[in-house]
């Protein structure tokens, strides 16, 4: 039976039921998120209000039951806090963050119809135009032909400063294209099959011009929850740096419309993430911290978020010096993603 919403709750507490064991009751988070946000209540404040409303009535016989019942609500409350040190993000927002951006659209929401131009996205094009309707013959260790993939790396650039030396040897060192060509075999749009790269039926279909956006988010999505950063650089695993891409997007979203040194970013990646120092193994000449802001530069900022189009990166005059750049968000980014809280 369906117990009303407005009577005390048969648990005794004497609080509305709505207020109480209704939350427990309800097992759809998304549910209980609407049920307290409807009521024009912040969802703290909302189970809250329900015990303030009715304190004055409560008897001495059930001040332990209020007792009990405000142990159970205050680590709810504190997960949803703000942190400081994760800019206003509170734990459980961070949480989804981490571990579920593209299943959260009331918190952060990309995009269905993003179409970017981008290094990655030019890579892509180029790889599948050169696979064809026919496919293409692999090497003998199974990569991308010698003479096709220098061509494409003599005219490639990074948007960087990365010296290029003009003499590769294979595929492997055209890490950029390496990196798209293993990110589409994981999208389920390119095999390697009986020594010949093809497209996949799926891969044919999404070269239609209407299904564009949709062969971007296949991509995108592969690339920050499947592809390993950590390959391209065959250093510490760092899974974190990763993990955050989302928490990434949110800094240059909030910040990225003024020109900001790279420190910027990276110190604030360190002071949400200050365990990350712990997970780097020892060098000799180099502080752990200096490591992990190394590696967040690298990954993050150049890999993905340059890589995408998603920030440009200005140079001081006459300077090479790859980590010493400042960085402004495109108009990409907020094309991409929207965040909500």
């Amino acid at each position: 039976m369906k117990i009303p919403r407005n009577i005390p709750c048969p648990c005794g507490s004497n609080i509305k039921y709505k207020r109480c064991c209704a939350l427990a009751d309800t097992p759809d988070e998304d549910f209980l998120s609407d049920q307290l946000i409807s009521d024009d209540l912040d969802p703290n404040e909302a189970m809250l209000e329900g015990i303030r409303e009715q304190a004055e009535e409560l008897g001495s016989e059930s001040l332990d039951s209020l007792s009990e019942l405000m142990d159970t609500i205050t680590p709810q409350q504190q997960k949803q806090d703000a942190v400081d040190d994760f800019l206003g993000l509170s734990s459980e927002q961070m949480h989804d963050f981490l571990h579920s951006p593209f299943e959260r659209p009331k918190l952060i929401r990309f995009a269905d119809d993003w179409q970017p131009k981008c290094k990655f996205m030019h890579l892509y094009d180029a790889l599948v135009e050169f696979i064809g309707d026919e496919g293409v013959k692999a090497t003998a260790r199974g990569r991308l032909p010698f003479k096709w993939t220098k061509e494409l790396y003599d005219n490639y650039d990074d948007g960087t400063l990365e010296l290029k030396t003009g003499k590769i040897r294979s595929e492997m060192e055209f890490d950029a294209l390496h990196t798209v060509r293993i990110t589409a075999e994981q999208a389920g749009l390119i095999e390697l099959k009986k020594g010949r790269f093809r497209l996949t039926d799926i891969g044919t279909e999404l070269q239609a011009p209407e299904r564009r956006a949709e062969l971007v988010r296949i991509l995108f999505e592969a690339y920050t929850q499947e592809f390993n950063w950590a390959y391209r650089d065959q250093a510490d695993e760092l899974e974190i740096i990763q993990r955050s891409f989302s928490f990434t997007l949110y800094m240059l979203s909030i910040f990225g419309e003024q020109t900001r040194h790279v420190d910027y970013y990276r110190h604030r990646f360190l002071q949400a993430f200050p365990a990350s120092v712990e997970e780097v193994k020892d060098y000799d000449e180099l502080r752990n911290e200096d490591v992990v802001m190394s590696l967040y530069n690298l990954r993050s900022i150049e890999r993905f978020a340059l890589f995408f189009g998603l920030i440009t990166l200005e140079y001081p005059d006459k300077i090479k010096d790859r980590l010493d750049y400042s960085i402004k968000k495109t108009d990409q980014l907020d094309k991409l993603v929207k965040f909500y809280c």
